[in-house]
């Protein structure tokens, strides 16, 4: 960070802080060469020096006392802040830090000549870090410089503070130091360092093995927070946890013989999605009111092959189940038409309603219109669903348009109110809360932020480097105002390719952006933010592929066997956008 002056060039420039003075001999009278023999009436004074060595201490003193007499000292006349904010989080190679930006403004007279001026900066006092000073304040010839120390091994440094006097000397040595002589010109800055890491913990009771990849899937509603994780060829499974206090009660594991992909928690029940289970896949809905696995309903696909339980989504008596993979009818049918199935709660078990499906846009041999992906995503709040085809009505291509819906119950069942195409697998993943909708494509950087006319109100930035991946896994979830994105592929400090990011945004601090990354984050690969689920002040985050292998110890090769963090973001400070 810089501290800027007026009238200076643009900072790392060397260009000189000049007043101009008019010089004046021991009476007052000007100096004009009018007497040659006097040595004071043409002094020697070049830019960035002092006064000619060759002159006598008397003239030398009288010329300065001169200078200091009639005002031309430059002095700092006025300071933006004498106290300001500096966060330290986790953005960036060595924290991303919020450095602060003081203006000065210097008192000058426009008669003087020649006085060049240095700036000094001088520590007065620090408490922060244990006084190991992790501060600079840099100074050169015409700006200063607060900012963090490299060096610092983690990025969550403690909060402190620290003191510094800023201060000018002029050509003639006359130090600006608040002494009775000079008015008072120095100044202080107080510098508030401020911790901006949120308290982030690490998920780990009942160790995962290797591959198994926990945290592919995660949901979180405030009381329980599930896990999933695909497995491999024979199956995958779940864990619960329930959030005590501040620490989280591990209650156990479910073993299924597919793959897990789909997962949602709400209340007193946890819905499992196998897409891949059976003829068209299952949904497995557990009772979890006694804190533990209880009883379970299992409810299984509308159509075969459709990947019914590839998305689900609970809230309050509505359960929404995508099948992505279902099948539209017609000549050239398309197996990835996609369909929502509605369920709803009643005596304890959950009851179909209808399905819901894109219009049958006509046929053709050599473009597939009834490509869609449909149910891909799907999220559900306050009766109203919202759900993504990320292939809307193009070929099987990564990169071709997308399509987000909103679904409403009318009479007894649930259809289609309104819809919103654009392009890059837009819908690949949708969370909805109150009127807000947010929805995210697989191929850019950006989540699109709606309103229930589906007219973008905002979109969230993310900075991801996907080192040349063609799709990038994009999750996001909504709380109220709060909302946080998983980037998977994002790539961490020191290249660390592929070790993921979630960021946190409140949509009423329009433009501010807050990243996460693992605090223990080793390797490459391990894709923190492979999903992400908020509830109030608390985001589950995914962490597909981090290895265990040194964690607590444990000798037992656990590479890849995925992990999940909770971070409690009540305190954190979100950073402007245009500061990225």
């Amino acid at each position: 960070m810089l501290f800027s002056f007026q009238n200076c060039g643009k900072m790392g420039d060397s260009t000189e802080l000049i007043t101009t003075m008019e010089s004046v001999d021991g009476s007052g009278a000007p100096v004009d060469g009018s007497n040659p023999d006097d040595p004071a009436d043409n002094p020697v004074i070049p830019p960035q020096e002092e006064p000619d060595p060759g002159l006598t201490n008397e003239d030398r003193q009288r010329i300065c006392k001169s200078y200091l007499d009639n005002g031309y000292t430059p002095r700092i006349n006025g300071i933006s802040s004498s106290s300001v904010n500096f966060y330290v989080g986790q953005d960036g190679d060595r924290s991303g830090n919020i450095e602060p930006q003081v203006d000065i403004d210097i008192q000058q007279n426009a008669n003087a000549t020649m006085q060049s001026v240095e700036i000094r900066c001088e520590l007065q006092s620090d408490n922060y870090a244990d006084g190991e000073n992790p501060i600079n304040c840099d100074r050169n010839q015409d700006n200063i410089r607060i900012q963090r120390r490299q060096g610092m091994q983690h990025e969550c440094a403690p909060p402190g503070q620290a003191v510094y006097k800023i201060s000018l000397r002029g050509i003639c040595n006359n130090e600006t130091n608040g002494t009775s002589d000079d008015n008072g010109t120095s100044t202080t800055v107080t510098v508030n360092v401020h911790s901006n890491c949120p308290m982030q913990t690490k998920v780990d009771s009942g160790l995962p093995n290797a591959n198994q990849r926990l945290g592919d899937s995660v949901d979180f509603d405030g009381s329980y927070l599930a896990a999933g994780y695909p497995g491999d060829a024979s199956g995958g499974g779940v864990k619960l946890y329930e959030k005590l206090s501040n620490r989280l009660e591990y209650r156990g594991e479910e073993t299924l013989s597919a793959n897990v992909v789909g997962l949602a928690v709400d209340g007193n029940y946890l819905a499992v999605g196998t897409p891949f289970a059976g003829s068209g896949g299952e949904v497995k809905v557990y009772n979890i009111s006694s804190g533990n696995f209880g009883t379970v309903q299992t409810l299984t696909a509308r159509s075969s092959s459709e990947e019914f339980g590839h998305a689900i989504s609970i809230d309050g008596n509505v359960m929404v189940v995508g099948a992505p993979n279902n099948r539209i009818s017609g000549n050239f049918a398309s197996s990835g038409s996609g369909a929502i199935h509605i369920y709803e709660l009643s005596g304890g078990n959950w009851n179909f309603v209808n399905s819901v499906s894109l219009p049958n846009r006509g046929d053709s041999s050599t473009v597939n219109k009834h490509l869609h992906n449909f149910g891909y995503s799907v999220d559900v709040d306050n009766g109203v669903i919202v759900a993504g085809a990320p292939v809307d009505e193009k070929t099987m291509s990564p990169d071709k348009d997308g399509s987000i819906h909103i679904i409403q119950k009318s009479g007894s069942s649930y259809q289609i109110t309104n819809s919103k195409t654009i392009g890059k697998r837009f819908g690949s993943s949708v969370a909805i809360s109150g009127s807000r909708i947010l929805a995210a494509a697989e191929i850019n950087d950006r989540v699109h932020v709606y309103n229930m006319s589906l007219s973008k109100t905002s979109e969230l930035r993310t900075r991801p480097d996907s080192g040349g991946a063609t799709v990038k896994r994009v999750t996001v979830s909504i709380d109220g105002s709060k909302a946080a994105v998983g980037v998977l592929h994002d790539s961490g400090p020191n290249t660390l390719m592929y070790s993921g990011a979630t960021y946190y945004y409140d949509l009423n601090q329009s433009g501010k952006v807050f990243k996460s990354i693992a605090m223990d984050r080793e390797n490459d690969q391990a894709k923190y933010g492979s999903d992400v689920a908020i509830k109030g002040n608390i985001i589950a985050v995914g962490s597909r592929e981090d290895d265990l292998n040194t964690d607590n110890g444990d000798s037992v090769n656990r590479s890849k066997a995925g992990s999940v963090y909770l971070l409690d973001v009540s305190s954190t400070y979100l950073k402007v956008l245009s500061d990225q």
